[in-house]
């Protein structure tokens, strides 16, 4: 017989997969998009997402906030990625037990500065120069409700700044943890940007928070320090395809003609362009090296240039720690005009200055 909290627990599941948005739209079609980039090295390297490890990594609330727990109590991480065209964007992030709450809480920012840009009229005329950037605030935290599985939330207010016009959001995200400890397994669930834009750049026009539903599964082999992950998004948009109706291109690669995809084949590129695929060997007695991996299909799909080979949609990198430091790199493989670059290190303050630690 399941257990008596079975049917609430997949009661909760169906209540938060009740798509909140059905006209969601992926490629140009939301503001606020620098929320969906990887906050840390560790992220960037399994492919952009990762939401089934419960570990001290305070970096991973920022996709699932059901996994912030007492571990992460009193760590603190600085990360800075280094994008293509000299954008840049990083993530400064805290985690705190509270007592009064008995409950652990991730505060954190995330930003992106999209450089100088040069000011001119319609006629050309240079007035000066710019800049753009944008920043969102977060408070996350969770709640055990059973011993394998925990639910949590983030508040995220983002900010952005574009020359002379401005914006404010609001975004929630909704998160679900559930554990398998005997089968080295774990399932997590996140409803991601569930927002609205409170002001906006025009005054005429609300525009879309990057919506998301995504589920993700982790598996630990037994007899190799080797963790898999899955990660399914765009839940509630089954077309992931890039369709151009009305392009005059001609389906021609250097003058040979291209056969068209045949129907299957464009029914399982369409699938798997909702699949992040990565994994990390967790190496030593305290996991103190780390090698990543990932692939993101859509990435993939939509970042390579047909005519030549590359690595767009592979990502990998490695973190290790040093004393009371986790050092970390992750790059991922975006384009043939490049890949970015990230960086982070971490701590827990607790431990580098000798402080106790809180316990409920």
């Amino acid at each position: 017989m399941p257990n008596k909290h079975f049917f609430p627990c997949i009661l909760f599941v169906l209540i938060l997969t009740i798509p909140w948005d059905l006209d969601g739209q992926v490629g140009g079609k939301h503001i606020y998009k620098f929320i969906d980039l990887p906050t840390s090295p560790r992220i960037t390297a399994l492919g952009g997402n990762l939401l089934t490890r419960m570990d001290f990594d305070l970096d991973l609330a920022w996709n699932n906030p059901a996994l912030i727990n007492p571990k992460m109590n009193s760590r603190a991480s600085i990360n800075y990625n280094f994008h293509l065209a000299q954008i840049k964007s990083g993530y400064i992030g805290y985690a705190d037990s509270l007592k009064l709450t008995k409950s652990t809480v991730v505060f954190g920012m995330s930003f992106i500065r999209y450089g100088d840009f040069i000011a001119a009229d319609e006629m050309g005329n240079i007035n000066g120069t710019f800049k753009a950037n944008e920043y969102a605030f977060q408070m996350g935290t969770s709640k055990q409700l059973l011993p394998n599985l925990s639910v949590g939330s983030n508040l995220k207010i983002i900010t952005s700044r574009l020359e002379a016009y401005h914006s404010l959001g609001l975004s929630v995200d909704l998160g679900l943890y559930y554990d398998k400890p005997d089968k080295n397994s774990a399932w997590g669930f996140v409803i991601r940007n569930a927002g609205i834009q409170l002001s906006t750049y025009n005054e005429n026009k609300r525009e879309k928070l990057p919506f998301d539903i995504q589920l993700g599964y982790s598996k630990s082999l037994k007899h190799l320090p080797l963790r898999f992950s899955a990660v399914f998004h765009h839940l509630h948009r089954w077309n992931l395809l890039f369709d151009l109706p009305d392009s005059d291109v001609d389906n021609t690669i250097i003058g040979f003609e291209t056969s068209e995809p045949s129907r299957i084949n464009t029914i399982v590129d369409n699938i798997f362009r909702h699949f992040i695929f990565n994994g990390e060997f967790l190496l030593g007695a305290n996991e103190n090296l780390a090698i990543r991996f990932g692939y993101n299909h859509q990435r993939k799909k939509e970042m390579t240039v047909n005519t030549y080979r590359s690595f767009a949609g592979f990502s990998g990198g490695f973190s290790f720690k040093v004393k009371a430091f986790q050092l970390a790199y992750g790059f991922g493989a975006y384009h043939l005009a490049g890949s970015n670059n990230h960086i982070g290190i971490a701590t827990t303050l607790d431990d580098l200055f000798k402080r106790k630690k809180v316990e409920f």
